[in-house]
Order: structure tokens, then sequence, then C-alpha cells
């Protein structure tokens, strides 16, 4: 780990003792060698990443704006890694020689709600009929080309490149939007001489671009809105099928809104290229925490640093053999039953990177009030105890939860009363037919208030949000009873009479559900049971 002075100074502001495994949410960060410094870049996430994705789908807190914030680092993220690194980066993920770790020389980022809010304002005033999406896409367009040319003149002498200080004079976007809204037909097409002007400067100069849409986490998706979007797409596809520009394009968007938003346009094949939906892996996750941590010890204890920087967490079994100097190999559950600890603490996940750095600052929090610290003594047992996860754990459920359902908010706004109405009266497991009663009987009446009237809507709502998953009846196990939920899931569920069905470990939690008969505990999909074998 290479970390400098200043750079370990700056880190102190997010790593502390009260936050041993930083800040969860990556756009707290605003210095880039802070953001490499805390990336763990050592996932298939990154490599698909660098194998070109463009649209990058995650629920919230799945990682887009650290992955974003990554490609933005990406030439410091090399710098600070070792040749012999990289090389075996390369190979355990397959990346090609096209796969390319050249960062971007200039990144544009564009924030989505006050161009969403720019363009309804902009349209309100017209009269009749929306304009159609070829036209809302012309719209972005002007706006990415004006954008990037302010960019660009803020980066380069005006003396070597006067075409594009000259072509950011006037205000394109404003320009065609002001006129268009007007009835006006301009004489001259603004957009193509920007274009030209824009392309021709970033070929002179030899720089890569980057341009980021990013922050599209809360809306209604009201009808005005699915149009700009819908325009939004269309241009950026546009722009990616277009010959080579020196531009790359990374948009984020939230999974919780994806489908709907697909369904926005009327040529997705063009509109969206290469989506890379972001899932991860249970030691992805826990490398990632393991690569904070070491930070943290990096910054406040150098000489325990030292005795565990050897160990090699990208190995299996040298991962966990970390974990198990913080953490107790068991913990015991609300039913008195042992599990491994790291099983349990991820059962309680969507599987998502801010989840879990979450809880575990909330463990570390705990145990600091009771005297204990994360930083184990040489040939003393792991300073995180049982009691602390359980605590951390229960602590910061709730938090986590509701975090979920504000993604929905907007389009739901009763969804925490529904919650926390329906959801006590569910067991952990439960019938398509049991969901039916709760819903006539508690959920119906609100679900109506909203809009939504139908029970499918209902269902729709708890699968989406991941409150409910499916039984897999293949999975065999004393002690578990394994769901599918769509946070791992490619597509979205759909259930039917004949589906057994389960509620995350989250949600039950967090609104106190009931237990059913079956003595055995949900875990989700995914959740990797071997703790010894390599990789």
């Amino acid at each position: 780990m290479m970390i400098s002075q200043q750079t370990a100074n700056r880190l102190s502001v997010y790593v502390s003792d009260d936050q041993p495994f930083g800040p969860p949410d990556a756009s707290d960060i605003a210095e880039p060698d802070c953001i490499a410094a805390l990336f763990s870049w050592d996932n298939h996430v990154f490599a698909d990443l660098l194998r070109g994705s463009h649209m990058i789908v995650g629920r919230r807190g799945a990682g887009k704006t650290a992955l974003v914030s990554s490609y933005k680092g990406l030439n410091e993220i090399v710098e600070s890694s070792s040749v012999s690194d990289l090389d075996d980066f390369r190979e355990k993920y397959g990346l090609g020689r096209r796969d390319s770790w050249a960062g971007p020389d200039i990144v544009v980022t564009l924030k989505v709600p006050d161009e969403l809010d720019w363009m309804q304002r902009s349209y309100a005033g017209l009269q009749g009929a929306r304009p159609p999406v070829e036209v809302v896409a012309g719209h972005w367009r002007v706006r990415f080309w004006d954008i990037l040319a302010s960019h660009l003149a803020k980066m380069l002498p005006k003396r070597g490149y006067p075409e594009i200080h000259e072509a950011t004079k006037g205000g394109v976007s404003e320009t065609v939007l002001r006129a268009f809204t007007a009835g006006e037909r301009l004489q001259d097409d603004p957009l193509s001489g920007l274009e030209t002007i824009v392309k021709q400067t970033i070929e002179r100069a030899g720089i890569r671009v980057a341009l980021i849409l990013d922050s599209m986490d809360e809306y209604t998706l009201s009808e005005p809105e699915r149009l700009i979007f819908s325009g939004m797409f269309r241009a950026t596809g546009q722009l990616l099928a277009a010959p080579k520009t020196g531009i790359d394009i990374k948009c984020c968007v939230p999974a919780e809104m994806f489908d709907v938003l697909y369904r926005t346009s009327v040529n997705p094949d063009k509109d969206f290229h290469k989506i890379q939906f972001l899932n991860w892996k249970s030691e992805e996750l826990f490398r990632i925490a393991a690569h904070r941590l070491k930070v943290y010890l990096y910054l406040r204890d150098r000489t325990q640093f030292d005795d565990l920087e050897s160990i090699d967490t990208r190995i299996r079994s040298a991962l966990w053999s970390f974990w198990w100097q913080f953490l107790p190999r068991e913990v015991t559950n609300k039913l008195g039953q042992l599990e491994h600890s790291p099983i349990y603490i991820l059962r309680h996940t969507h599987l998502l990177p801010r989840q879990l750095i979450m809880i575990l600052n909330s463990i570390a929090r705990i145990s600091r009030t009771s005297g204990q610290t994360i930083v184990p003594n040489s040939g003393d047992p792991a300073q995180l105890s049982a009691e602390a996860i359980q605590q951390g754990l229960a602590k910061i459920e709730f938090t986590n939860a509701t975090t979920i359902l504000s993604m929905y908010q907007n389009r739901y706004p009763l969804i925490q009363e529904l919650f926390r109405l329906v959801l006590p009266r569910l067991k952990h497991t439960f019938s398509y037919g049991d969901l039916y009663k709760v819903w006539r009987s508690s959920g119906q009446v609100m679900m109506s208030e909203m809009g939504k009237p139908d029970f499918q809507h209902f269902w729709r709502l708890l699968l989406s949000t991941c409150a409910i998953g499916v039984v897999r009846e293949n999975f065999h196990s004393e002690r578990y009873i394994e769901g599918d939920f769509e946070f791992n899931s490619p597509q979205p569920l759909f259930i039917s009479d004949k589906d057994k069905l389960c509620l995350h470990p989250m949600f039950s939690g967090a609104f106190a559900s009931a237990r059913g008969r079956d003595p055995r505990v949900i875990i989700p999909r995914g959740i990797d049971l071997r703790f010894d074998e390599r990789v």
C-alpha cells in the first residue's frame, strides 16, 4: 500500500476511530487521491468497467458513484499500483489488450437533476403536445456539445485553440431551446458547427474526454420526465454510435428505476449501449472492507498494518484468515443458532457495499462504547465480539431498510406507512394466498390511495424493493432457506399461486415480522458458504 503523507493527512478526515471503514457513500469523498486510496479494484465489477461499459445500472449503495469516481481517478490507481498487480488483475479477469487502463484527461460531469429541471421549465411554456423524442434528443445533443466545449475552453489555452474559445460564446444550448419554445426557426444549424469544433479540438489536443451522467436517484417518472429521459438515452446512444470522437460516456442508472426507464425507449437496443449491472459476490464485498480496514490500520497503527499487509486477500482462504483477526468465527442469531459471522452479516444486506460498510462501522462504534478496539493485540482473540455484531447490525438495520424504501418514495408516497402496516403481518416464509390476505386486510386501501389498486401492484412493489423473495425449493440445508431476490436477479421477478415466498432478513428485523414454524432462517441466493477454498 503506497500512500503519501499528504494523502494520509487528507484521508484522516474520512477514516477515523468512529468510522474505521471510511464513508459508506463515495460521493462524500472529494479528493481524487483519497478516492483512489479507498477504492478496492480487485473485483469483476471494475474489470467490466475497463471492458468499456457505458450504462452502469445498480441499486442505491451498489457503488455506481464509487465506480465512476475510480474511472475519473484511473490514472492515480495505475500510478499507485505495481506492474505485477496490474498484470495479475488482467490475467485473473481475462482482460484483453483492448481493455484500456488509460483514464480520461478531462472529466465532464453532468448533473442530471439540474438538466432535467432546466428542460422541464423550458418545455412548460409550449402550447399543445409535447415535442417528439427525436427533438428532445436533439436538445440533449446540443447540451452535451455545449458543455463539452465549455470545459475544453477552460482546460486549453486560447492561443493554441482559438476556435473552441470562440465557440463557447453565446450559450448555444440556451439559444436553441429558447428558439424552439418560441416557435422560431434558426437560420443556421448551431449544432453541426459546434460538434465539428469539439471533435477537432479533442483530436488536435490528443486527449481523452469522459462525459459522466449521474444522480438519477429520485424522480416521480411523470410523463414529462419520461420524455426527457427517453430523449437523453437516445442522445447518448447516438453519440456512442458515431465514429470515434475521443469521448466516452458513463451513464449511472438506478436499478430501482431501470425497468421503467428502459420501457420509455422505443428502440432500447440502440439507446442502451453496453449495460453493466452491478451485482457483487460475497468475497468481493469483504475484500472491499478488508482494503478499507488496511487503510485505517495504515493511518492509526502502522505496526499492526505491517503484520497484516502481507496477507494476500485476493486469495479466498487468505481473505478469511485476515478477517478472523477481527471477527469471531461464529455468532448466535436471534433464534439461538450459531452461524458464521460473515454469513450472518451479509444475509442482512442486499449484497451492496454501502450496506456492509454501514454495518461494519456500526459494529466498530458499538465495540468502542464497550471499551473494545477494532485493532487486535498480538496473540489476542478478535476484538469485535459477537454481542457487538448483533447490536451493531440491529442498530443500522432499520436505517438500511428505510433507505431502500426512500428510492420509491416519489412514486409511492405512503410506502413507509405501508411497510410498517404490512410486514409485521407476514411470517418469514408464507404462501401466495397469505400475501393476498394481507393485501386485502392491510394493503389494498393504502395502495389504492397511491393509484395502484391491484394485487399485482402490491406484490411487484414488495419484490422490487427486495423486501420479499421466492423460496428456492431445490436448496437443501438444515440451517437456511434460500431465497431469490431481485437484487441478484438479472430480470424482474414474478410470482404465482404455486410459489412459496419469504421475507428478507433485513426487512423482517427492521419491521419486527412474525416467525413461522420452520426453524431455519432466510439466506439470499448469492451468499457464499465457503471459507477455505482458493480462487
